[in-house]
């Protein structure tokens, strides 16, 4: 007998989607209301990107199609691959790349839907809300010092007190890599597993840097295989960093023993937080880190509950686009 076919439809959820009941769009809009309040009284302009982006913005030219399957991928209409956006990052670049007239620096916000396959799980959505501000066309730190204060800001406004938001350079972690003898093969990786410190623990890290260790799963986790004596230097680093009774910066100095990078990565800390000082912003809501627990983002800002001591979610961060525009034709715009 054949399979009986179905008369009804059967109303169900998917997995990692969610409706939102009256009362909740009534809350929501108040927040974005009071969000984009904020943002426009620190100068920050509305725009908006498409929601669906060739395969080959999101993902790059050379990408095949396990890559697609890993986001909401599909061929559309004139056999052209695209995907849902996973973020605004990418669909910013391409703006930019694609407007030559835009006029730079550019100062925008947008906020909307964005989507990720990644498995559900508590407070993880597939689909969920981005808000992003951006300051395009300047290489001037006080971009980066404003980009953090309108973070305090909108917390602030919104009534939000219990947080800090942390801020971090990628540069310095650069440095370490290189100082320790990293190839720049390895380097990815290395801050991968570093930025696992929180989460994992740090015997976790220096296992997984080493010889690989076991998971709570059972799972076997396979190591960098990184020498001793390049794991004692992160070791060393990550001493210092954990420590919140000094001030890190000079003994980070020391310990890289003037390595051009991270020393340029130190000194724009040292303006941006010369920067945050002239605007006033409250220094309690402020905390530099050593390593900043997202490897992409340069600087990057987390908000924790510095009564749980730990990080409850990375809310806000930022990236530089300009890495991305390098892969994207820019119709003859310097940038």
């Amino acid at each position: 007998m054949g399979k009986k076919k179905k008369d009804k439809v059967k109303p169900q959820l998917l997995k990692g989607f969610r409706d939102l009941m009256p009362r909740d769009m009534i809350a929501w809009e108040q927040m974005l209301k009071t969000i984009r309040d904020c943002f426009e009284l620190r100068g920050f302009l509305p725009f908006r990107t498409a929601t669906i982006e060739t395969a080959e913005t999101l993902l790059g030219p050379h990408y095949n199609e396990d890559s697609l399957a890993e986001l909401f991928g599909f061929c559309g209409p004139d056999d052209v691959n695209m995907s849902l956006r996973y973020e605004f990052t990418l669909s910013l670049a391409r703006f930019v790349a694609a407007t030559p007239d835009l006029p730079l620096p550019f100062r925008g916000y947008q906020y909307g839907p964005v989507w990720r396959v990644d498995k559900p799980g508590p407070g993880r959505y597939r689909e969920f809300t981005q808000c992003d501000i951006d300051i395009v066309g300047t290489s001037n730190l006080l971009a980066d010092a404003e980009i953090i204060a309108t973070m305090v800001s909108t917390f602030e406004d919104l009534g939000i007190n219990n947080f800090v938001v942390r801020y971090a350079h990628r540069k310095i972690l650069n440095g370490l890599i290189q100082h320790a003898g990293i190839s720049d093969e390895q380097g990815p990786d290395t801050m991968r597993v570093i930025d696992k410190l929180e989460k994992q623990g740090r015997k976790a890290v220096i296992d997984e840097l080493g010889p690989g260790r076991v998971d709570q799963s059972g799972d076997k986790i396979k190591g960098l295989g990184l020498e001793s004596n390049q794991i004692s230097t992160i070791e060393e680093f990550l001493d210092i960093a954990s420590d919140n009774s000094i001030n890190p910066i000079p003994l980070v100095e020391k310990m890289l023993d003037g390595n051009k990078t991270a020393c340029e990565g130190i000194e724009d800390i040292r303006q941006i937080q010369a920067h945050l000082k002239g605007m006033g912003t409250d220094p309690t809501k402020l905390k530099h880190d050593l390593y900043s627990g997202n490897r992409t983002a340069n600087p990057c800002c987390f908000v924790h509950d510095p009564d749980r001591r730990k990080v409850i979610t990375n809310v806000v961060g930022w990236n530089p686009c300009f890495a991305y525009m390098s892969v994207i034709q820019t119709k003859g715009r310097t940038l």
